[in-house]
């Protein structure tokens, strides 16, 4: 982003799917992928964040996101079922949460009712956080 001119175009945030492992902790927090990222997310926020950039992260109301949907990445770490606690416990440098209606289950009402969950994590955190939602589309018919 910085060497293509991007950053300085005005684009900010760094952010996508797949950052995480597979699997959750016995906890039930999610947790970097130890082979994509050997050094760990802060390392990778702090690289960001050198490079004069915002750190964000992706993730979904449903109960995989997008790449797990269409079975490109193994697991299970949306958020469906989950307290909405990922947030909270994210680091200080997370500055943005991309939450993406991509996982095709789910009523409208349901929807709102998970991306309400999530504003009101955000807000929890008492921390300036971008949150850029993402609604499900309703399938076209034929």
């Amino acid at each position: 982003m910085v060497s293509s001119g991007m950053r300085d175009a005005g684009y900010r945030y760094v952010v996508d799917d797949c950052w995480f492992d597979s699997q959750r902790d016995a906890a039930g927090n999610l947790r970097a992928n130890r082979f994509t990222f050997p050094s760990g997310m802060k390392a990778l926020g702090d690289y960001i964040h050198s490079r004069g950039l915002k750190f964000g992260i992706h993730q979904v109301p449903g109960e995989r996101t997008c790449a797990l949907a269409t079975g490109a990445y193994p697991g299970s770490t949306g958020s469906r079922g989950m307290k909405p606690r990922t947030p909270r416990h994210s680091p200080r440098g997370r500055r943005l949460l991309k939450y993406d209606g991509c996982s095709p289950t789910g009523a409208r009402d349901e929807q709102v009712g998970r991306f309400t969950l999530m504003r009101d994590a955000l807000r929890a955190t008492g921390r300036p956080i971008v949150c850029s939602i993402i609604p499900q589309q309703p399938a076209r018919q034929a």
